[in-house]
């Protein structure tokens, strides 16, 4: 009897070590699908250049800090932007504009997480490289009693001379964007058109019509938000 005591006893111990062991194992599997940021976008890629991992560093940060729907205006790098890349510089300042009056009808939004998930370097000319990434963001927002989740995509053309690192141009379909350049909710990060952006060279372009109206995107959203007051 004793010895089938100590082997039940020994049966049951095993058992409390496999649960306990199944749970850290599945702990750390759910913790390691959320575990990339933009700040730290670094994953085990040892077989790529160093000029390719700065590039992509700094890619990531400008991203982080200017172009997406959560930098904040005690964040932007407007520095980095090529001084030649008047209509980039249009173009995100509409956006935020436009980012300011969705937050004015849906609440402010905060990033909580984020995770990149697909990137990509290609050398177009002499120092000009391109870049597309898609980044998986865990959104909240004042009004929202869920976080929603959502993934943007972003295409840049950026130059690297020694060392200093410009952005000529860039293009992603997030909250505020999407009034602006609707059709890239439907076509693949690497179809966004940068042409209203750049010449043929590669050159920023300083002079051209925006193909969207501002003014009357901006009308509809504040009708909006004005009906949005009237209904609360």
């Amino acid at each position: 009897m004793k010895k089938k005591s100590l082997m039940f006893m020994g049966i049951f111990l095993l058992f409390i070590f496999a649960v306990v062991f199944f749970s850290i194992e599945r702990n750390g599997e759910l913790e390691s699908e959320f575990d990339s940021d933009v700040d730290n976008p670094m994953n085990n890629d040892s077989d790529i250049s160093d000029v390719d991992i700065d590039i992509r560093t700094k890619t990531l940060d400008f991203i982080n800090t200017t172009l997406s729907d959560f930098a904040t205006e005690n964040t932007y790098q407007d520095y980095l932007i090529d001084e030649r890349a008047t209509i980039f510089k249009q173009f995100l300042e509409d956006k935020r504009e436009i980012a300011n009056i969705k937050q004015s009808i849906s609440g402010s939004w905060t990033m909580a997480d984020s995770e990149v998930r697909t990137f990509s370097i290609e050398l177009l000319d002499n120092n000009i490289y391109e870049v597309i990434c898609e980044i998986y963001y865990e959104v909240h927002t004042e009004n929202g009693i869920e976080p929603a989740f959502l993934v943007e995509g972003y295409k840049l053309l950026v130059s690297d001379k020694g060392g200093e690192f410009k952005v000529l141009a860039a293009m992603f379909n997030g909250l505020s964007a999407t009034p602006l350049f609707p059709i890239n909710v439907s076509i693949p990060t690497k179809d966004f058109d940068l042409s209203i952006f750049i010449n043929d060279d590669f050159t920023a372009k300083s002079e051209v019509d925006m193909p969207y109206d501002f003014e009357q995107i901006k009308t509809e959203l504040l009708d909006e938000l004005s009906d949005f007051d009237q209904e609360r």
